[in-house]
């Protein structure tokens, strides 16, 4: 794929000393036309490839999402008893509209990234970068515990596999999650093709037999009196614990970021992507809403000697509550061969949310290198396959880094945090959209808007903003409560980004104060004998500091990410 150029002319300089070293290495200087002028040809780095369709696209994300049904699960119903599925019903319509949100941004801004290219583009840089960083944590956890927990379900197998028997060894365990990473981290290298015929191979046959058991289990587990029975208002769960069970739920649907991060990648994103983010909300929300309803049929909430009421799914079964609604069927050789099926199940929806995760960290990585919010270096694509493979090695050892120590619940925290920061922050970032650029092209618009002015207010994005943003005050002062090594470990991994974003904000600061001179009409960069220069839109065009070269010690290069159209291709004048 070639290098895209563009070129303008800056007089008034010795041309000796601006070819000698004070042009960016994203430029070519040659000589201009006349004595002393310089020609800058701007490079503008290649791209990744569209080869993406909807299919790919709700594949990978249903991979993060829908496996998170395997462990929320149990972790909810010890808090909401029998109110179990009202609780994953009211947060599955907090995830519809943080889904519709997310195809409406993503729609309009197809670029790896997802909210912190939203929040980029809606407030500032700083506010980009902060909401990046702490993606990036997210989607680091994402792949440590999927591969952990991966390497686990397959340790049930140790009575069939003598090999597998050794990872119920934690360091044997460890190592098997780092292989796992390891042979992810090659085939995401290779190419995304590649990698999305495996995902959506897996996420169909793990959605065809989540819809099988959901239909057997209805058949011949579910009896509604149990259900009816279960509920007790106000006493099993107490208010409190059904209000806490709902956040607890959301983490069920966490991961649909997954599919902004690839829209860069995306054959004509305007359709595919709402397509596919309507493909996870039917998906996920029929599998979650049902299966919970079966498991509290099986194992009705009950009164413990010591006065607590509690349900063996949250007891028994809790790191593995999908296997534990299998047992229950009555037929003895269906169960035997659920249990197994189930197992390898979770094996493989595990690894399309390892492999989701991968994605997801090397192309934010990529998409804040290519916006200079990180170095250079991780932009890079691979000559052969066109993937950011430095991106993928760097964020591939560091995930296979935090696996070793096996700190599960440090990286759950870190998880839940950053999913509905970033959730809120889109939220915000897609409402503020609408009225600082409302003439901005939206091939999808959510539904229920009040109109206001000449733009309009996205009802949705208001109910999720608060909904999720309560659940993310309730997570941050749960943390913080915990005076252990947990929470300060996490303090400091979100002031290493906020000290970042201070950063990255005195380093914007002299654009938005005016430096770089005043904005005028679409045109390459001219520079004056002042130093000043005039420059494309704000969108297009950002001010960076040099240390030699330009008298005034300012230049300015295009923003190539943000500048494109949003069809992926470079926006003109």
């Amino acid at each position: 794929m070639g290098m895209e150029q563009g070129w303008g002319w800056c007089t008034g300089y010795p041309a000796e000393g601006l070819l000698s070293g004070s042009v960016s290495s994203d430029s070519v200087a040659r000589r201009g036309r006349r004595p002393g002028d310089l020609r800058v040809v701007i490079r503008r780095p290649a791209k990744l490839p569209r080869t993406l369709g909807a299919p790919a696209l709700f594949a990978a994300c249903y991979g993060n999402v829908g496996s998170s049904i395997y462990y929320a699960l149990g972790v909810t119903a010890a808090f909401a008893l029998g109110l179990t599925p009202l609780a994953l019903i009211l947060a599955g319509f907090i995830f519809i509209t943080t889904a519709l949100n997310y195809a409406e941004g993503t729609a309009a801004l197809p670029h790896a990234g997802g909210s912190s290219s939203f929040a980029r583009r809606a407030f500032n840089e700083p506010i980009g970068f902060l909401v990046g960083w702490i993606q990036l944590l997210n989607f680091a956890a994402t792949v440590s515990i999927s591969a952990y927990t991966a390497i686990s379900y397959l340790g049930v197998f140790g009575k069939y596999v003598p090999l597998f028997q050794t990872f119920h060894d934690p360091l044997s365990h460890a190592l098997a999650a780092v292989t796992l990473t390891g042979l992810l981290m090659v085939l995401n290298i290779v190419g995304i093709q590649e990698s999305s015929a495996i995902n959506v191979f897996l996420a169909m046959v793990d959605l065809v037999t989540q819809l099988a058991l959901v239909i057997l289990g209805v058949w011949l587990l579910l009896h509604w009196d149990v259900v009816w029975h279960n509920i007790q208002w106000g006493i099993a769960p107490t208010w409190g614990n059904f209000l806490a069970s709902i956040s607890l739920a959301m983490v069920t649907y966490t991961g649909i970021e997954t599919i902004s991060n690839l829209s860069e990648e995306a054959r004509n994103p305007g359709k595919s992507v709402p397509r596919a983010y309507f493909g996870v909300i039917v998906a996920v929300l029929a599998v979650s809403a049902v299966l919970p309803t079966v498991g509290m049929s099986q194992f009705p909430v009950h009164l413990t000697s010591q006065g607590m009421y509690v349900t063996d799914l949250a007891v028994a079964w809790k790191d593995d509550p999908v296997a534990g609604i299998v047992s229950k069927f009555p037929i003895d050789w269906l169960a035997y061969w659920a249990g197994i099926w189930v197992g390898i199940l979770a094996f493989t929806i595990l690894i399309i949310a390892t492999n989701a995760g991968l994605i997801g960290i090397s192309r934010l990585s990529y998409s804040l290198a290519q916006n200079d919010l990180f170095p250079k270096a991780f932009s890079r694509l691979h000559p052969k396959f066109k993937t950011p493979y430095v991106s993928i090695i760097v964020f591939g050892i560091v995930a296979a880094a935090l696996i070793l120590p096996a700190q599960i619940d440090l990286l759950g925290a870190v998880y839940a945090l950053a999913a509905t920061f970033a959730f809120a922050t889109a939220h915000l970032a897609v409402m503020r959209l609408r009225f600082v650029e409302p003439d901005l092209y939206r091939p999808y618009e959510m539904p229920f808007n009040i109109p206001y002015g000449r733009a309009s207010i996205p009802v949705l994005s208001i109910v999720g903003a608060l909904a999720i943003g309560t659940v993310f005050t309730q997570l941050v002062f749960q943390n913080i409560s915990n005076s252990g090594a947990r929470s300060s470990r996490i303090r400091r991994l979100l002031a290493t980004g906020s000290d970042g974003a201070r950063r990255c904000s005195r380093m914007q600061r002299p654009f938005r104060s005016g430096a770089c001179g005043a904005v005028t009409a679409c045109s390459a960069s001219s520079c004056s004998s002042r130093g000043t220069a005039t420059f494309a839109e704000r969108s297009s065009w950002r001010c960076l500091r040099r240390s030699a070269g330009w008298p005034s010690g300012w230049t300015c290069r295009p923003r190539t990410r943000l500048a494109q159209a949003s069809d992926g291709r470079p926006a003109s004048c």
